[in-house]
């Protein structure tokens, strides 16, 4: 049984992979207070972002986070990024989300969510941020992890959905799509 279980197990892993390689993770930061425009880039499989400055074309930065690094979202005031990172590793499929610091593309903090973390979003005022939880690799209900941006916690866990694989939220902020 348990034989089986790491089978589907790895399945799954193995097709999650092969859409973080072939998928590239590019949001546009505007430039803040005058400075270029740059690409934050997932490296699913090297665990890390590129930061590129679009006005050169040039990688300026590489910054470590999690394992496999799916999704990328801005907070409005472009400062701060929020990368989700799919699982802890092979056997804890806990997934994170890695706080980076625009101004010094340094992580300044890390928020455990849960299983397969794949994509983020903010709400207009940027006080909160939503990421979906895919939860491929267990039977149960996926969930979406609604984070506090100021002490950068969960305050909320909804269930929804069978294996949800992104999220918006409307300008006015009333509406979630997953």
């Amino acid at each position: 049984m348990e034989e089986i279980t790491y089978d589907k197990t790895y399945q799954k892993h193995n097709l999650i992979r092969g859409l973080g390689i072939t998928s590239l993770t590019v949001l546009i930061l505007a430039g803040v207070a005058g400075a270029s425009p740059f690409a934050y880039i997932t490296n699913y499989e090297s665990n890390n972002i590129s930061v590129i400055d679009t006005s050169t074309n040039k990688v300026t930065s590489t910054v470590e986070v999690g394992n496999f690094p799916f999704g990328v979202a801005f907070s409005p005031d472009g400062k701060k990024a929020y990368v989700t990172n799919s699982v802890a590793d092979s056997t804890n499929f806990t997934g994170t989300v890695s706080v980076i610091d625009t101004a010094t593309n340094a992580v300044a903090a890390t928020i455990n969510t849960g299983n397969n973390s794949l994509e983020v979003a903010f709400s207009p005022d940027g006080t909160k941020a939503y990421v979906v939880n895919s939860n491929i690799y267990h039977d149960s209900t996926a969930t979406i992890s609604i984070i506090d941006t100021i002490t950068n916690e969960v305050t909320a866990t909804v269930h929804i959905g069978d294996i949800p694989r992104g999220v918006a939220v409307s300008p006015d902020g009333k509406k979630k799509c997953m």
